[in-house]
């Protein structure tokens, strides 16, 4: 995979103008910035949910249970290490008094994967569908996410000061030190967010490709503002 990072820094400044800061009568400026940074992806992360139901507890556990061994299955023949597997604990308990079906009882269990082979992506899908596995979603992640997010709120901060200090110097005032600074971040929510970077060549498929997580930062930065 490509190391190759594109960051890019889109800076949506609103001025608040002259404002008093709470603790003083030292006037300040806040500048909201934003920014987006890419991030080569590394991995797939897929989230299965295994069920099963019976009017009979037992044999609803007992089916749960041989799904569970097809997994298991399923992870040996595609040789997924056992540190990139993660699970929550069976629950079993009686289906919602309020659906329609018939009552009875209802397994559930969450089993995390970590894929870091891209091109097994596909065949583990058909694999999951075969054994009886139909609710699963999946998404591309990034190992080194946090030293990027660093990346793009310092190039955000630079920004933001350079904004700040020229409505500073328009308004005949000096840029002081920055009093706060308050940041927020998230991933995207599917891995339709993820992006190809370049067009498949003859014989390729887009999991091909190079991808990137797109990671969004917003700051808010609050500056003080000095008499020339």
């Amino acid at each position: 995979m490509q190391t190759k990072l594109s960051v890019i820094v889109l800076i949506l400044i609103s001025l608040s103008g002259f404002l008093l800061a709470q603790d003083s009568d030292q006037p300040s400026i806040l500048i909201s910035t934003y920014s987006v940074t890419q991030i080569p992806a590394d991995a797939i992360y897929f989230s299965l949910t295994l069920s099963s139901k019976s009017e009979d507890p037992k044999k609803a556990f007992d089916d749960h249970k041989k799904l569970e061994q097809k997994l298991l299955n399923l992870f040996n023949e595609f040789e997924i290490a056992d540190s990139n597997v993660g699970y929550s604990l069976l629950y079993i308990g009686k289906t919602p008094a309020f659906t329609k079906e018939t009552p009875g009882y209802m397994t559930r269990q969450v089993v995390s994967l970590r894929l870091d082979d891209f091109i097994k992506y596909e065949p583990i899908q058909l694999a999951l569908l075969s054994i009886g596995i139909y609710e699963y979603n999946a998404k591309f992640i990034a190992d080194e996410s946090d030293l990027w997010i660093d990346k793009g709120i310092k190039e955000a901060i630079v920004k933001a000061k350079s904004e700040a200090e020229l409505t500073a110097k328009n308004s005949g005032k000096k840029l002081g030190e920055i009093i706060s600074i308050e940041t927020s971040h998230h991933y995207p929510s599917d891995a339709g967010n993820a992006m190809a970077i370049s067009a498949p060549r003859p014989g390729e498929t887009l999991i091909d490709l190079p991808h990137y997580v797109e990671m969004s930062v917003s700051l808010r930065v609050r500056f003080e503002l000095l008499e020339e």
